[in-house]
């Protein structure tokens, strides 16, 4: 087994000031991202404190995938069109970008976000769109609906929490998004044991992590790998075709029965950014029940065309 390191701190903790904050937020608005002008402009700060605090920032202030945001609410109007759920259950809400569009298709979305920050936002979105709040709903849920009799459900915590609360209170979920900036592999049996749904919208941002050299991230994370081999594939392409992998062996996991467990069937997907510099990958997949286990294995083996990584 190759030892991995701990990422450690090149001197002692320094806290970033405020005013180190809003050079590197107006850098960043300014579409400034070459680590090179990063670093000239904040010689104090490594590249790795620098890329760590990008992504933060980007997170917070709800700039992270901005540019190609257009090009995901259309993927996800898509879907909803063709799939026409009833409930859809968004685990990684933010600010409600997606919400919006999955009513296009969609009665009720169960939208979750653990940042009281953004589901504010995505309350504010809702009022200013002719929803209004109403009494009643889930518990620790806040609902809104508007005349057309479409609702949107708003839980600000964990979402594997508010998907445990759904099942409890009897909800059939029909599409379950999972739109996160990282990586929702470790939790996609979870959210499939809990809703049960017929669909599966799924944004993978492991991008980054393969992108900075993570292999500690991949290990944790491409499930259907031996954690303790290597996992940096040689290319973007390889990549995409082992988060497929992942998530197709995540849903066939996700019950101690393989009758009782999921089969993704993909549907369609979106790649965001150049091919060979991929930032995002959004896939849409139906769930379907498994066959035998042999049979699925074999199907992941040929289509996808397996091959171990070696040292």
């Amino acid at each position: 087994m190759t030892k991995l390191e701990r990422r450690r701190a090149d001197g002692p903790p320094q806290a970033w000031s405020k005013r180190e904050e809003e050079t590197l937020l107006a850098l960043l608005e300014d579409g400034v991202v070459a680590i090179k002008k990063l670093r000239a402009a904040l010689p104090n700060r490594t590249r790795a404190s620098i890329n760590c605090k990008k992504r933060r920032l980007r997170i917070r202030e709800d700039t992270f995938g901005k540019s190609y945001r257009d090009e995901k609410a259309a993927f996800t109007e898509k879907v909803a069109s063709s799939t026409t759920p009833t409930n859809v259950f968004e685990a990684y809400a933010g600010a409600g970008h997606q919400t919006m569009k999955w009513l296009s298709g969609a009665s009720h979305v169960f939208s979750v976000d653990r940042s009281s920050k953004k589901t504010a936002a995505l309350k504010g979105h809702l009022l200013d769109g002719d929803f209004h709040r109403e009494k009643g709903g889930l518990d620790g849920w806040e609902s809104y609906a508007r005349s057309d009799d479409q609702r949107v459900s708003i839980y600000t915590g964990d979402a594997v929490v508010a998907a445990a609360g759904v099942r409890s209170a009897g909800v059939p979920i029909d599409m379950v998004d999972l739109d996160t900036c990282g990586s929702t592999l470790p939790t996609l049996g979870l959210f499939l044991q809990l809703l049960r749904p017929r669909h599966l919208t799924i944004t993978h941002g492991e991008f980054h992590s393969y992108r900075f050299g993570r292999e500690d991230v991949l290990r944790r994370v491409l499930l259907h790998r031996d954690i303790t081999r290597a996992h940096m594939c040689s290319s973007i392409h390889e990549f995409a075709d082992e988060l497929r992998l992942a998530t197709c062996v995540a849903a066939l996991r996700s019950h101690n029965e393989t009758q009782h467990s999921y089969w993704l069937k993909l549907e369609d997907e979106l790649w965001f950014g150049p091919r060979n510099r991929i930032q995002m990958i959004r896939r849409h997949y139906r769930v379907v029940r498994p066959s035998a286990t042999a049979d699925c294995l074999n199907i992941l083996a040929n289509e996808l065309a397996y091959a171990p990584v070696s040292d």
